[in-house]
């Protein structure tokens, strides 16, 4: 029982630290009001802020907050982009040299020797 309690408390950290930005969103989403009574801009209603300068603030804070973290400045750089281009497969890589020739040409009266290469199934025998 303690070891499912630690789990998941362990899993509730961490989760919490993976997507904290987006809980500082859900939060925004949650007390719109509340943001927009403390807004710093609501003295302006031409800009029709309502709490999203608050919102911006609170994910600056956060982001200078992983940056400033040097265990998480070194995960960053073991990370693969899988959006790279050298990632995707290209045309000339998967249809290859269109100047190769790759089978020989047919020459009348002489046999092909690729027929080995052709599935044959074995003989029953009874």
């Amino acid at each position: 029982m303690v070891k499912y309690f630690i789990t998941a408390i362990l899993l509730a950290c961490m989760l919490l630290q993976t997507f904290s930005s987006a809980i500082i969103v859900v939060d925004y989403y949650a007390n719109t009001r509340n943001y927009a009574k403390n807004c710093e801009n609501k003295y302006v209603p031409q800009m029709h802020c309502n709490g999203k300068c608050q919102l911006m603030q609170k994910l600056k804070k956060e982001e200078k907050k992983e940056q400033q973290n040097p265990e998480r400045k070194l995960e960053h750089k073991n990370e693969i982009p899988l959006s790279s281009k050298s990632f995707f497969a290209t045309l000339s890589t998967l249809c290859g040299d269109a100047d190769k020739i790759r089978f020989p040409v047919y020459a009348e009266g002489k046999t092909i020797k690729f027929s080995r290469i052709l599935f044959h199934p074995p003989d029953a025998k009874a």
